[in-house]
């Protein structure tokens, strides 16, 4: 958590809340047994972390994290997506 809280405008704590708050949404489980998180999953995430995003802009958002072009999104691509989104 605190590399990831180095790569991004979060703290290992707010890091830590969003993986938990994840934890409870539907995902699809990656090769890796770890969560990834699909299109309509996602939307639900930025419309409650970043309301005033417009929502027809999430499928191209979505499709810029996606860095594997695998049509889901790992916990980091989603935290380095928030971040980026919510605090520039």
């Amino acid at each position: 958590l605190m590399t990831l809280a180095s790569e991004t405008h979060f703290t290992v704590q707010e890091i830590a809340r969003l993986r938990e708050e994840i934890g409870k949404l539907p995902a699809c489980n990656g090769r890796d047994g770890g969560a990834r998180l699909d299109l309509l999953t996602f939307q639900d995430v930025v419309r409650r972390a970043v309301p005033e995003f417009p929502c027809e802009l999430c499928g191209r958002l979505f499709q810029k994290l996606d860095c594997f072009g695998v049509g889901s999104l790992t916990f980091v691509e989603l935290a380095c997506g928030l971040s980026a989104l919510s605090l520039g």
